[in-house]
């Protein structure tokens, strides 16, 4: 009932009038002075202990030293530190601390610290009753038993790994001039295994079979100027009887001569899960390298010459292959042509496929072909045609017996252990509703059962019967619900309760679902809630919430509990000075498009005044109203609305609607519209002192508005596109056509510049700059190649040239945003100085002259 009663009576948008209305009565306080702005901090939460008992999370500041403070959930001791940073949670009941050059042992029931005279590292994923300290500086390993006192110190150690399932730590250290690679259990603590003598080698990747049972490991040479080329070895180690096994050295020398084994993240190395076969990649070395001179660029090469000069036909791209212990025989997976692959836990199945195969191409993510590969057979067949989900959507189930993907909007999960003409059988979820976009979401660790997330609900079917449950109703209520997963890996257990967020327009959210239990409500409200977190032990629940006028809150649910319970506020300063007052403003655009903006009051707002307001302009920006925003200079496009109200502006965020192949012309529409309706509604903003301002693409809107409207006193764009044609073909980022943002993205031109040239020349700011009367400032950095500088130079030059009003920026070494501090401070001064003199009269600086 609970549940269902505040689906029926929360309302958001009430609740965001009402929130904002029941400051208006409160007595007036003073504005934050920039010399405050250091006041404020980002909160950000670290880490929790096992049992979710206790929390570590950080205040971060940019003018003084970061804090970290660990903290009891259920609000009974809370531990302060400057300048430090979370080590780890030994147990619920001690932590440790990084701080300076040394570490601390804090006992967390009764505040005892032990100052460890190194810094150290804590080992993560230890068992209970176990914990065990690295002091980098020092190459040693101290590993201890709670229970039985029992330890054991490692000196000489250059690294280490430690291996859950094992029990077990693989060290490499030196001993008496030699490198060793050793193996230390817990189980036998005083006894250290020894598995390897380096020499000559070193250490390249390991990996260990999913019961601890087996490892296996790669070595190289340490010299890398080897001529021939040496592979390197892989070895299998067997922990129980100590037997090691080789990769054969008489590889077939056309398949690997000039090649080494390589760590390759997408495909790591790895034993399957019963210990019998190994995956590795491998590599040329050295890679290939283009000798043409000058470069050659052909319409047909399905890349651009960078992608073309590095994958040289595929040639320089990793191989994968894969070693049967048991015959000794390898067998190459990938080839030039089948680049990439997806591995069953087991290494009996792969997927593989070509990502070239349909380029070159106009889109810019090309459908691919899907091909299944028995492991056993060598048998290759063709899976599915045009795949258009992303690599990481392919995945098998935990035991290898289930392969799912998306396809077309559903998901297709193919039994593997059941074969129709040569193919898997195919399991389609009978009953699709709101599985018309779903994607799967979970295996459960017996292979019984997965989740499936649709448009609105989460879905659980079982895989034996076919049997597809509806576990939440937001078909019903419009609220769209997702699970919250611990982790990309995590695999729920039967009993597992499920963690899930909450949203519809403006509402959000969480909820948990107990196995046979209806959903239980967390909370739901105007609240704008994030970075949701879940307990290794999966029984708490710890979230950030805000509200444009609070700012963000640690928010602690502890499964049981009735409600969440706020464990911290930040920035409690925000008291002490005037809150933020701010609306939804509607409007209606060109199109009959109903938008909303927001509208935010300056500080110490009075009606029988008349104030400036600067449009801050960048697609739909209404869904931020209950985000908090701290003041300060910090921000990566030199504007903080925060800043503007409390020196004194309104400011409006309106949301902007477009018309495909009118770009430009529907995003002025809207920027008018609602400029409009804010003057109408508010008769304190002065129609003669208006600014706007945009970054980005918001700067692409902000360049092509000024050019069709004197509405606005002055502008501000950022690191726009100010030229279509000549944009449309730039390169973006060195490698990708930038064609692809008109036609397929952000920039909404459904036709290509040679159908359609003349649109694109109207829907540019260039094309129109001898109508631009406002006083403009451009800025970009010298190192945007994203959207690049050139468009902003080649928009002052046109201004310059027809003697309108224009100052350009450029900064030295900045890319398409400003990162380091300097820049940050820099330009956000800049602009803010900027609409201070066109909009309030304050002299100009020698910068502006």
């Amino acid at each position: 009932m609970q549940f269902k009663q505040a689906l029926l009576y929360i309302q958001p948008a009430i609740l965001i009038i009402v929130s904002g209305y029941s400051l208006w009565a409160q007595q007036p306080k003073r504005s934050i002075p920039r010399e405050d702005y250091k006041r404020w901090y980002t909160l950000s939460s670290t880490s929790f202990s096992d049992n979710g008992e206790w929390i570590g999370y950080t205040k971060y500041y940019d003018e003084q030293e970061d804090t970290l403070v660990i903290q009891d959930t259920y609000l009974k001791r809370r531990y302060s530190f400057a300048a430090a940073s979370l080590g780890g949670f030994i147990s619920s009941k001690a932590v440790m601390i990084n701080s300076g050059d040394h570490s601390l042992h804090v006992d967390l029931e009764t505040g005892k610290t032990i100052i460890l005279p190194n810094k150290a590292k804590l080992v993560d994923a230890m068992p209970t009753g176990w914990y065990a300290i690295y002091y980098k500086g020092l190459g040693k390993l101290i590993i201890t038993s709670t229970t039985s006192a029992e330890n054991l110190t490692i000196d000489g150690l250059i690294a280490y790994e430690y291996a859950p399932t094992a029990r077990s730590f693989l060290i490499t250290r030196q001993v008496d001039g030699s490198q060793l690679l050793e193996l230390i259990l817990l189980d036998r603590l005083q006894e250290v295994v020894p598995i390897q003598d380096l020499k000559g080698y070193k250490l390249m990747e390991t990996t260990w079979q999913d019961n601890g049972e087996r490892l296996a490991y790669t070595l190289v040479p340490k010299t890398e100027d080897s001529d021939p080329v040496v592979f390197g070895r892989l070895a299998v180690y067997t922990l129980k009887t100590g037997q090691k096994k080789w990769l054969p050295q008489k590889l077939d020398s056309a398949e690997f001569k000039g090649y080494q084994l390589k760590q390759e993240w997408q495909n790591p190395l790895h034993l399957a899960s019963d210990g019998t076969k190994v995956a590795f990649s491998y590599r040329r070395k050295p890679l290939l390298e283009s000798d043409e001179i000058p470069e050659i660029w052909h319409s047909t090469d399905p890349y651009l010459v960078a992608g073309m000069r590095y994958r040289m036909g595929g040639a320089n791209l990793n191989r994968v292959a894969l070693w049967d212990l048991s015959t000794n025989e390898i067998t190459a997976v990938t080839n030039d042509r089948f680049t990439e692959v997806v591995f069953d836990p087991g290494l009996n199945y792969a997927v593989v496929y070509d990502p070239s195969s349909y380029r070159p191409s106009v889109l810019q993510e090309p459908p691919i072909d899907l091909y299944l590969k028995n492991l056993k057979t060598g048998s290759t067949q063709l899976l599915e045609t045009s795949y258009t989900g992303h690599k990481l959507d392919i995945a098998f189930s935990h035991q290898g017996r289930y392969l799912a993907y998306p396809s077309k909007g559903k998901v297709n999960i193919y039994d593997l252990s059941v074969r129709q003409d040569e193919m898997p059988g195919l399991c389609i979820a009978p009953d699709q509703n709101d599985l018309g976009t779903s994607e799967l979401v979970a295996w459960y660790l017996n292979e019984e059962s997965v989740l499936l997330q649709g448009k609105f609900d989460l879905w659980k079917l079982n895989l034996k019967t076919q049997e597809l449950k509806a576990l939440t109703q937001g078909r019903t209520s419009g609220i769209v619900h997702k699970l919250i997963k611990p982790n990309r890996e995590w695999m729920p257990e039967k009993d597992d309760p499920l963690f899930l967020e909450m949203s519809r327009d403006y509402a959000q959210g969480y909820t948990v679902i107990n196995p046979g239990k209806e959903p239980k409500l967390i909370t739901f409200g105007a609240d704008y809630v994030k970075w949701p977190k879940i307990s290794p032990d999966s029984k708490t629940l710890i979230y950030l919430s805000e509200a444009y006028n609070r700012p963000k809150a640690l928010e602690v649910f502890h499964l049981g509990a009735s409600k969440p319970q706020r464990i911290f506020q930040s920035n409690p300063q925000y008291r002490d000075y005037e809150l933020p007052r701010q609306e939804l403003i509607h409007y209606t655009n060109a199109q009959g498009d109903s938008l909303q903006g927001i509208l935010r009051y300056p500080t110490g707002y009075n009606e029988n005044k008349h104030y400036p307001m600067v449009v801050y302009v960048y697609e739909k920006q209404s869904q931020t109203f209950n985000h908090y925003t701290n003041p300060g200079f910090n921000t990566t496009i030199g504007f903080n609305p925060a800043n503007m109200v409390n020196r004194g502006y309104f400011v409006l965020q309106p949301d902007i609607a477009y018309k495909p192949g009118e770009t430009a012309f529907s995003a002025t529409d809207c920027i008018l519209a609602g400029t409009h309706k804010a003057l109408q509604q508010v008769q304190s903003i002065d129609p003669q002192r208006l600014g706007l301002i945009g970054h980005s693409f918001g700067g692409f809107e902000t360049g092509f508005t000024v050019t069709q409207t004197d509405l606005f006193t002055t502008a501000i764009s950022g690191a726009g596109i100010y030229d279509n044609p000549s944009f449309y073909l730039f390169v973006q980022d060195h490698t990708s056509p930038a064609y692809y943002q008109y036609e397929e993205g952000q920039l909404r031109m459904p036709k290509n510049l040679f159908n359609d040239y003349q649109g694109y020349l109207e829907n540019s700011a260039l094309y129109h700059a001898r109508d631009m009367n406002t006083p403009l400032l451009l800025w970009s950095g010298r190192e945007d190649h994203h959207v690049d500088f050139n468009q902003t130079i080649d928009f002052y030059m046109g201004l310059k040239r027809l003697q309108k009003s224009v100052t350009m920026l450029l900064y030295p070494g900045m890319g398409h945003s400003a990162n380091k501090p300097e820049d940050q401070k820099d330009l956000s001064l800049k602009v803010e100085h900027w609409f201070d003199h066109y909009l309030k009269g304050i002299p100009a600086e020698d910068w502006m002259r």
